[in-house]
Parts: C-alpha cells; structure tokens; sequence
C-alpha cells in the first residue's frame, strides 16, 4: 500500500478518490491485487465511499494484461458489481456494506471509469457481460442526467457546496458523448459547463478553498480542456485553471508545504506530518494547460510577510492567508458552509515533517463561524443558529440548535455537531490552561488563545475542557488533540494571536452592543463582528465596506474580479 493511493479518514487507511488521468501506475494494481476482498467482490472495505470506481478500475488491468486467469477474475468481479445497479435509476451503492445508501453523486463518480473500461476492454469480454456493460453505461448516463431533478434551485445545493460535483457533471457528459457519438449529450455538457463558468466568473467557486474538492475540480476542467472541440469552451477552461492554480498557490505556505487558510470543506489531510500537500501546487502544467507564470514565480519566490484574501457564493463568504516564513493564520468568514468548514487556523514549523497546527471547528460542526482577521490576529464569534442548510436540506429542527439535551457524556449523534471544539496536532507543548487563556507552544512560537462566551450580554471567560472525540472517527480529528467549549452557551469564541515564543499577549477586552435586530462584537479597538439577525433567528453578517466591490482573489502576481473570467473569453464563439 502506498501513500499515492491510500489516504487516513475516520481513524483508518482507505482508497482515495480518483480520476480518470492518474490510474495507470503499477503499484496501484499491486494495492488493488492487495486489497480485492473476494467475500465481497469488491476493492478495499464496504466503509470505503470509492469501492465501486476502484473495482472497476482493477477489473480494467486484469483485462488489459490479458492473462486467462485475470480475465476470467475480472468477468467475475463485473458480473456481481452490476447485480449492484439499481434496474430503475441506474445508480450504485455509494458503500457497498449499505445497500439502502445509493448516493445521487454515485453515477458522477462511476461513470468515468465505465466509459474507460468500454473503450479499452469491451472486446475482450464475453459478449452476454459486453452487452451487461453497454446497458449498466446507458442507466448511468440516464442517472447522470437526472443527478440535478431534484436539487435544482434547491438552497445549497444548485451549486453551493457541491461546485466539484456540478463540474464533474459536465465533464461526464462529454465523456459520455464522445463513447456514444451522441451530439445531444455534447451539447447538453457544453450548456451545463457555460452554465457552471458563468457562475465561477461572478461568484468564484462556491466550494472555496478546499483542498480536495479544488483537485477534483483541477482534474474535470483540465480533462475538459484536453476534450473539448469547442475553442470557447478550451479558452475558458484555461482560464478557470488559472484561478484554481493561483489561489492553491497562494493559500499554500511554500515551507510548511500545507494550505494555511480558511475553507468550505477540508479534511485536515495535513493533520499527518508530511502529509497534505495539495497535488498542483508547485507544478507549472496539467496536460496541455500551462500555469501562469506569475503564480509559480511569486510561490517559488514567496516575499514575506505575505497576504492573500478572496471570496465566494453569493452570501458571500470570505477567505484569507497571512504567511510569514515560518508560520501563518488562515481564516474564513460568512456563516457555516458545511461541517467540514474551517473557519481560523494556524500552523508554525520548520517544513512538512516538523509542524503544528490548530483548526477551529476542531469536530465536524454545523456552528456559524464570524471572523475578523488581521494579519496574526484573528476575532472569532461562533454561534449555535439555524442556517438553511440545517433547515431546508438536513430538516434539523430548531430543538437541535439549541440541543440543551446534549452532555459531554452521552451525545446525540444528531446534534453532536453543534459541540465548539478547537482540534491541535499533538506536537504541541500546552504552556497554559486556565479560565480565558489558551497558549500552545511549537517552534518558535506561542498561539494565544483568549475564550470566552456569552451570558446575557455579559461576556465570559471561557474554560476549554480537553478531552477525546465525541465520536470515534470524526473526518476533521484523527490523530488531534481537542479542547471543549461548554455546551451550554449559544455565542462563544475566542481571540487567536500568532506570537514569538515567550513574548507576553496580555487578554483583550471583549464586549458587544445591540441595536435593533444588529449585534456588534469588539475585541480591543481594532477587531469587530457585525452580525443581522432575522425574525426566523438565521444571521448574516455585515460588513463595514461593500463586499462587492471586493475581487473574487487577490494576491500578489494574480488579481481577479468579478465578471472577468467571462469578460476575457467573450472574443470567443
């Protein structure tokens, strides 16, 4: 097993997610011989979210190397995987251990690697699985094009945190044309894709900043600018690679060699020492596509302290990097953007196999973060409220908001998600503990920080509990030490300070004002949080500038505003 392969989530070793580029090495059909579990007639576990695309891709090798005992293995392990396909809709099971779990994202993962097997293996199967194969594609193909019936214009989910899976989308209809020679279905990609750019050219890509959803989003775009016959669409295709490469770059610290910034939905695959490094980052070319110079130049060269900042989604959230050579603070702002958000972090260290860091949310959470970060200082104010999220897609019921049922002892797995946690690597040296005040220590560096929470409009010195995760194989915690807020308190956060080891950050004075239906946090004089709260209790924040006159990135050697994307391709037809 190899780490190009395998990856840590919910306290275990499984498969990655792959694409269709980066499936032919060697060792991956050594892993696969490895892992096949013939009890189950599948790669890997029944846990594993990419069993179905992994077994096809081992089915595919043993075909291709032709050897009679491979091929006979490789007919058997395609016949049972399409016994799994739903007769009706076309999907696969998402993990084949729960046959009721047929994920509506299945057939965007699957298909791809369908196509692959059709184009480079269908001759060489017998011709009752060969015809098996043609119709389990064609199902999938219909259960792709029906992937959006049911969530379109449905709140976070048109494109809203599912950015990657709206791009795959159409990308695989191109795939899908090209195999059928079907103008239709490329047609129909090229609509869905103008669609998706049009919206990343105003708004950016609404899954900001996460580390493995901008690889898959790298991996569709760049297929579609190698497939695509259209000039127009190649043209754009480039240019949002160009926005993808330039905010990797930029979020990524060139010594510490991980993302140092808020984001929509992040793993922490940097919580493993030497691990975490995003793919594209410090590579000049995907295919055809070639990065801008600009970007690898400034990252190669990178001039400290550095600063970084853009924004996404129409509510909008807002994100930023501040690096100097040794360690950074990344934030995010806006609300909760799903429960693997981070919203503040920081890490110190000597390079990738020496460093520390600290995440808030520490557990996945579905808590409204609001921050105010300025350069190595950062203002949070966390609060347990009702998104649209939690009530329009995941039906949670206020009751759950408030989960004044909940102990640390017996959590409910439905409402355990609205837990304050603060997750650290365990390489760090915890100075001090007490009511209020936070210090960690790790190379070089202190991290300061200052608790509290709300009690009437009195604002409290908090005490952190550390302890365990609440539920053994949490994405976001593996490997990480956590500190506990109460659970009683709906407004609580803290004050996050970056400082040279031994230097004193004395706790800043923490207040908040009302008026009318507006809140204003202040932390000193120079740190503030503005927040709206509607009749129905969700919260928006303010601002005290106009975010939309704001770029969607900015950072040196790239710059980008909204409209621009489509401004720059409009010579094309």
């Amino acid at each position: 097993m190899t780490d190009d392969h395998m990856e840590w989530r919910g306290g275990r070793r499984v498969f990655k997610e792959i694409d269709i580029v980066d499936i032919e090495d060697d060792a991956l059909l050594a892993t696969y011989r490895q892992h096949f579990q013939p009890s189950t007639g599948v790669v890997g576990t029944p846990e594993d979210d990419f069993a179905i695309s992994h077994t096809i891709n081992f089915a595919r090798r043993l075909l291709r190397g032709g050897h009679a005992a491979d091929v006979a293995q490789a007919e058997t392990i395609l016949d049972r995987l399409l016994d799994r396909q739903e007769a009706n809709r076309g999907r696969f099971q998402l993990r084949t251990g729960n046959p009721a779990n047929k994920d509506r994202n299945t057939p965007v993962f699957v298909l791809p690697h369908l196509s692959r097997l059709i184009r480079e293996c269908r001759s060489s199967l017998r011709d009752d699985l060969a015809a098996r194969l043609d119709a389990a594609f064609d199902l999938t193909v219909t259960a792709l094009e029906r992937r959006w019936d049911e969530e379109i214009f449905v709140p976070h989910r048109d494109f809203k945190y599912y950015s990657n899976i709206f791009v795959e989308y159409a990308r695989n209809l191109l795939l899908a044309s090209e195999l059928r020679e079907d103008d239709r279905l490329r047609r129909k990609s090229e609509a869905q894709w103008t669609r998706w750019f049009n919206h990343v050219a105003y708004h950016g890509v609404d899954e900001f900043m996460s580390p493995r959803y901008s690889e898959i989003d790298i991996d569709a775009v760049a297929d579609m600018h190698e497939r695509t016959s259209s000039e127009r669409i190649r043209r754009q295709c480039a240019l949002v690679l160009d926005y993808l490469f330039a905010a990797g770059h930029g979020s990524h610290h060139p010594r510490l060699e991980m993302p140092v910034c808020g984001a929509s939905r992040d793993y922490r695959q940097y919580r493993v020492p030497g691990q975490g490094h995003l793919a594209y980052v410090g590579g000049e070319s995907v295919g055809s596509y070639r990065a801008p110079t600009s970007v690898l130049q400034e990252y190669r060269e990178r001039v400290f302290p550095f600063e970084m900042r853009g924004r996404a989604t129409n509510v909008p959230f807002q994100f930023r990097s501040w690096q100097i050579e040794t360690a950074g603070v990344g934030s995010a702002t806006g609300g909760n953007y799903f429960p693997q958000s981070v919203m503040c972090m920081a890490s110190v260290g000597r390079g990738p196999e020496e460093r520390a860091f600290m995440s808030m949310p520490g557990l996945t959470s579905f808590v409204n973060g609001f921050v105010d970060h300025q350069g190595p200082e950062a203002f949070c104010v966390f609060g347990r409220t009702p998104t649209s999220l939690t009530r329009a897609e995941r039906s949670i019921a206020d009751a759950e908001v408030t989960h004044r049922d909940l102990t640390m002892e017996s959590p409910s797995r439905a409402i355990y998600r609205w837990v304050g946690t603060i997750a650290a690597s365990p390489n760090w040296d915890q100075v001090a503990n007490e009511a209020g005040r936070l210090v960690l220590r790790a190379y070089g560096h202190d991290v300061y920080i200052f608790p509290y929470f709300l009690e009437g409009d009195a604002v409290m010195p908090a005490q952190l509990r550390k302890g365990p995760p609440l539920e053994e194989g949490d994405a976001a915690a593996d490997g990480l030490e956590l500190y506990y807020f109460d659970h009683e308190p709906d407004w609580f956060g803290f004050h996050l300070v970056l400082a040279d080891e031994q230097a004193r950050c004395p706790a800043p004075s923490i207040s908040l004002s009302r008026t009318d239906r507006v809140t204003t946090w202040r932390c000193g004089t120079r740190f503030s949080v503005r927040l709206f709260e509607y009749p129905t209790g969700e919260v928006r924040e303010l601002y005290d500038f106009d975010w939309r006159t704001t770029p969607l990135l900015e950072c040196p050697g790239y710059t980008l505003w909204p409209g621009e994307l489509a401004a720059r391709s409009a010579d094309f037809t």
